[in-house]
């Protein structure tokens, strides 16, 4: 308070609140102090700010300066972050041009809509299914294998790694696992004497195999048997190659990365066991046809 009051001696006077605003200010515009600095570049700004603008800046602000301070003392990593995500936000809207920015939140939530959209078909389609014909099972567990490799390497990475795309991985492995469930039923039995573990996971058939669903499975351990063949020596080959030419954090890092690049390089193999299933009970339904005739 100014210590001022008008006439009637009720009403005091009060100066202005003066915040200083760093708001918008970024790690790379400060300045390092140590011996060697002498004198530094002062630039001071005098404006008036709305009072929302005030509020906000203040409590986003201060909230920001907890959470570093939280995180720096060892604690537990707050809600928000250490403060990074905040600056990396930041530095997109002042860096950033606005008409690019706003088609790329208008991308991003139609990634969202569609992503949704195909997890509701997906879903949709199987629950409605009611045999396992043309289905390779091994394809569904591999599915799961590549798409958690997938997740642990985008988490090991996740500095650079959004957290929409994190939760859409972690979505889909969750989707692939449930069409395990819809396959077989999955079961925890005794192991045999003399194994490592207690217990074991196997997958049994949910009915009686008609004769189409028994070809199924037979023709998916005949593709998978060739499939090993040629994955196993790409995934050696990729692996000395990675060892030798790339570097990696730690050994896990190395392990991740090199699964990671076999699964976007020869992911496409995936394919191949359900082509070559369907592929050979259309030729046996052509085949029994043209014996009937």
């Amino acid at each position: 308070a100014s210590g001022s009051r008008d006439a009637s001696g009720q009403n005091g006077w009060y100066y202005p609140i003066l915040f200083v605003n760093t708001f918008w200010q970024l790690r790379d515009h400060m300045t390092e102090l140590n011996t060697t600095v002498k004198e530094l570049p002062l630039h001071i700004n005098l404006n008036n700010l709305a009072n929302w603008k005030f509020s906000l800046y203040s409590s986003i602000g201060e909230g920001a300066k907890q959470n570093q301070k939280q995180a720096a003392s060892g604690g537990p990593m707050p809600a928000g972050g250490d403060g990074s995500e905040f600056e990396v936000f930041k530095r997109i809207l002042l860096d950033t041009n606005i008409y690019l920015l706003g088609t790329t939140a208008i991308v991003t939530v139609l990634h969202m809509i569609f992503e949704g959209l195909a997890f509701k078909s997906d879903i949709s389609h199987w629950r409605n299914k009611k045999d396992n014909v043309g289905i390779s099972f091994r394809t569904i567990l591999a599915n799961v294998f590549m798409q958690t490799i997938i997740f642990l390497y985008l988490v090991d990475n996740s500095d650079g790694t959004s957290w929409m795309i994190l939760f859409g991985q972690g979505v889909g492995i969750l989707l692939e696992a449930w069409k395990i469930t819809k396959t077989v039923d999955v079961r925890i039995r005794e192991a045999a004497p003399g194994s490592w573990l207690p217990y074991k996971m196997t997958f049994e058939d949910k009915h009686k195999l008609s004769e189409t669903e028994e070809k199924t499975k037979e023709y998916d351990q005949i593709a998978f048997r060739y499939l090993y063949m040629v994955a196993v020596p790409l995934l050696g080959a990729y692996a000395v190659y990675s060892l030798l030419y790339e570097t990696h954090k730690s050994w896990y890092s190395f392990i991740i990365t090199t699964l990671v690049g076999s699964v976007y390089a020869y992911g496409f193999l995936m394919m191949v066991p359900s082509l070559y299933i369907n592929y050979r009970l259309k030729r046996g339904t052509y085949a029994s046809e043209s014996n009937d005739l």
